[in-house]
This record gives structure tokens, C-alpha cells and sequence, in this order.
């Protein structure tokens, strides 16, 4: 009877084990599901979309085949407010554990507030102060508003100390609110005496504000390409020299030169960027093999860098642990070891959920943008 009862305990312990074992195998490959939110599907894509989808669409086939348990689900906002709550709602109905929000910061703040209401943690492109409001539960890659801010006040305060400055908004757009009102106190905070004067829009007139600049010296234009080329255009028609400066909102593409051309003797534009062109770092290669096999630009852009970053940063969480859900990914996002290509460095995130990388100024010239320094942050 001993006997028995002692092959009865090894039986007992045995099932055990194995439901443990079962147990363990399952939480190591338990699925795990990540949302995209682009602008346009491939068929009406911009450039700007067609440089992200280029390296996404090709990445997720990759990550999947190494990461059985992921999955990922595309969806589009047609670059809207209003799609974006529809592409969010969507997400949410496939149960998503994580999304991804490379997209302008007006669009991810329609998300966040939705995803942040169903504790779904997010990584993003976006740059508003306001778009993180729990960095234990979302991250952006991109520096703050306030960071950008803060460059080009130092900037503008040691190149134009004695200038008249007029700061242009447009009151629909939470951007370009906050990013002239932090510029305002940064600047003010270095010369108390700055001549500041403000002008605000609801519909952009680029002609109206040309013609109220032509007693102004500077003007600090936080919107967004188009609009700031049309603006360009129009100071360009006036014989007066003035100086814009800009956020990384600009760009200066080719969408950019298609409308004013050149740039003019007059009017001296200066913007920041996030990235000076180089692709960096341990991945370079895998990156410029991707890039010219699936992009249809023959040179990488920024769009392309970041798009491979995203993607390659969470491939790296994954091979890095075993034990990923919906409650740690943010955790483990925050301390992985990848190298991104757009720096040439590991991400490094501030309390405030952003990445401290570096900034660059750029200006245009002729038909191009020309590298003219590093800038410093906070």
C-alpha cells in the first residue's frame, strides 16, 4: 500500500511539472500584439509615408519570423484628428498590448488620450510636452517641445539679442501653441528686454503675415511645411531682410522647394532637425541594405531612420527577454541595450518619458539644406 501511494505522489508530482512546464512555455510565447497608426496606406501614401511603410512593412515580416508570438496590425488616420480616433478605436479592437505612433504630435495626442484611458502603453514620434503624461506607461523617441524651445532661444538670443521677434501660432494647432510659448519664456528667460510681439491665426494667410513682418527683424514660425514655405514665398517678394526660425516641424524637403523655387537673398531661414544625415552605429549596414532594397528614395531620410529604429528597438526587446506583456514592455523599452541608427546610440529616455538626443540647425540654401551646427537642449 506504501508502494502504491508513493507511485501515486510521483504521478501527482510528475502531472505537476508538467503543467508547470506548460504553464511556463506558455507565458514565454503567449501572444502579444502591436498597433501601428501610419497616415496612408501605400496606394495614396505621401513621401512621408511611403519613406515609413517602406521599412516597416518589410521589418514586420522579419520580426514576426523570429518572434512567433508577435503580431502586428496596421491601421491609417488619412493624416486627421478624426481618423486618428477611428485608426485608435480600431487598435483597441484587436486587443492591442502596445502601439506605435509615427506620426505629427497633434495626431498622437488624439491617440494617446484614448489609449492612455484603456492603459494601453505607447512609443512615439511626437514631440508635445503634453502627449506623455505617465512615462511608465509611453515613451517618444523625439526630444520635447520644450527641449527644441530651448535650443532656439539660446540660438536666437546670441545671434539677435537687439531684434524686433514676432512669434507666428496657429490657436488650432496644440503644437505650435506650445511651442511658441515655450520659445517666449525661454527667451525672455536670457533677456528679460527681448522686443517680442505675437501674431495668431485660425486660417494661415501667408501674405497677411509678410506684410505685417516688414517691421520685424525675426520671425519664430513653429508650423508646419507647407505653410512655412508659403510664407517663405511670400517675405521673399519684399526687398527687406528678415530671418525665420523654425522647429523641426519644417523639414525642408523637396515638397518645400517645389513651392518658393530657391531660397532668397532676403530671407534667411534656420530650423532645427533631429538627425544630421548619417547613419550610425553597429546597424548601418543592415539598414542601408533594407533601404535600397524596399525605398523608393534613393537617398535615406529621416523618416527611414526612425522607422527602423521603432521596429528594430522592440525586435530587440523581444530577443533580449523572455517574460514581455502589457505591463512591462515600457519597463524594458526604457533599459534595452539597441544601438538606433539615427544616433549611433542607445536610447536614453528622461523622466518626463523623452529622449535626450542630439539637435542640429540647419539653413537652406539654393535649392537644399546645409548642416550649421549642433545645438544644446536643457
Amino acid at each position: 500500500m506504501l508502494n502504491s501511494f508513493l507511485i501515486y505522489i510521483k504521478y501527482l508530482l510528475v502531472v505537476w511539472l508538467l503543467v508547470l512546464f506548460s504553464g511556463l512555455t506558455h507565458a514565454r510565447h503567449a501572444s502579444f500584439t502591436i498597433g501601428i497608426i501610419l497616415g496612408n496606406p501605400a496606394s495614396s501614401a505621401s513621401s512621408y509615408d511611403d519613406e515609413k511603410l517602406c521599412i516597416i512593412e518589410p521589418l514586420e515580416i522579419d520580426i514576426q519570423r523570429q518572434h512567433h508570438q508577435l503580431k502586428f496590425v496596421r491601421v491609417y488616420n488619412y493624416q486627421s484628428i478624426v481618423g486618428t480616433v477611428v485608426a485608435t478605436q480600431q487598435l483597441l479592437a484587436h486587443n492591442v498590448d502596445l502601439v506605435l505612433l509615427p506620426i505629427i504630435s497633434s495626431q498622437a495626442k488624439a491617440a494617446a488620450a484614448i489609449l492612455e484611458q484603456h492603459k494601453v502603453p505607447f512609443l512615439t514620434t511626437g514631440s508635445l510636452d503634453s502627449l506623455i503624461s505617465d512615462p511608465a506607461n509611453s515613451l517618444s523617441i523625439m526630444p520635447a517641445n520644450r527641449t527644441q524651445a530651448k535650443a532656439l532661444a539660446k540660438f536666437t538670443y546670441r545671434k539677435f539679442k537687439r531684434a524686433k521677434i514676432l512669434t507666428i501660432a496657429d490657436i488650432s494647432d496644440p503644437y505650435s501653441v506650445s511651442m511658441r510659448d515655450e520659445f517666449k519664456q525661454s527667451l525672455y528667460q536670457l533677456n528679460p528686454s527681448q522686443n517680442i510681439s505675437d501674431f495668431e491665426f485660425a486660417d494661415f494667410n501667408a501674405t497677411k503675415i509678410a506684410a505685417i513682418a516688414q517691421h520685424i527683424d525675426v520671425i519664430f514660425a513653429p508650423i508646419y511645411n507647407p505653410d512655412i514655405a508659403y510664407l517663405y514665398a511670400a517675405l521673399a517678394k519684399y526687398n527687406k531682410v528678415i530671418s525665420i526660425i523654425g522647429p523641426d516641424s519644417i523639414d525642408a524637403r523637396h515638397e518645400f522647394f517645389s513651392i518658393i523655387g530657391q531660397s532668397s537673398q532676403h530671407v534667411e531661414l534656420a530650423f532645427i532637425k533631429n538627425w544630421d544625415a548619417i547613419i550610425k552605429g553597429p546597424n548601418q549596414l543592415s539598414f542601408t541594405a533594407l533601404q535600397k532594397t524596399y525605398c523608393e528614395n534613393a537617398q535615406p531620410s529621416f523618416e527611414n531612420s526612425y522607422s527602423y529604429d521603432l521596429m528594430n528597438l522592440l525586435q530587440t526587446v523581444f530577443a533580449e527577454n523572455k517574460n514581455i506583456d502589457k505591463s512591462n514592455i515600457i519597463r524594458h523599452i526604457k533599459s534595452s541595450q539597441y544601438i538606433n541608427v539615427t544616433d549611433g546610440v542607445k536610447y536614453q529616455f528622461n523622466a518626463r518619458g523623452f529622449n535626450n538626443k542630439p539637435l542640429y540647425l540647419c539653413k537652406i540654401a539654393g535649392k537644399s539644406s546645409v548642416l550649421l551646427t549642433q545645438l544644446a537642449g536643457d
